[in-house]
């Protein structure tokens, strides 16, 4: 007789095995999906950005640059060597640079800060 409940006993722990195998496999599918779902949802924003940013290159390609007259290779050796030495080309960079930046802030609203 105890063999019989023995058996039983058995019988019912590996019923119990099995079912919480299951809900495990069950919960390491849904785990894995929601991870894929996440990694889907991450990469969708950083492709929009790609595709944003691509599209963006491709429209400053197709903008035609105007090629403007090299207006310094008219002046003498010896003005174009001084303009040089003190630093005109770097300091006239800048200084467009600050302007570009200063034209670019006075198209944003509420950021005009007086001028």
């Amino acid at each position: 007789m105890q063999g019989a409940f023995d058996s039983i006993g058995q019988f019912f722990t590996d019923l119990l095995k099995k079912i919480t195998d299951f809900f495990q496999f069950l919960l390491d599918i849904f785990l894995q999906v929601f991870i894929d779902l996440w990694e889907i949802f991450t990469d969708l924003f950083v492709w929009v950005f790609d595709q944003v940013i691509s599209l963006a290159v491709s429209l400053l390609t197709v903008i035609p640059v105007p090629t403007f007259p090299d207006y310094f290779a008219a002046l003498d050796s010896g003005i174009s060597n001084v303009l040089g030495l003190v630093g005109a080309g770097p300091a006239l960079t800048m200084i467009g640079s600050a302007l570009l930046i200063r034209l670019t802030l006075q198209l944003i609203p509420f950021v005009r800060l007086g001028s």
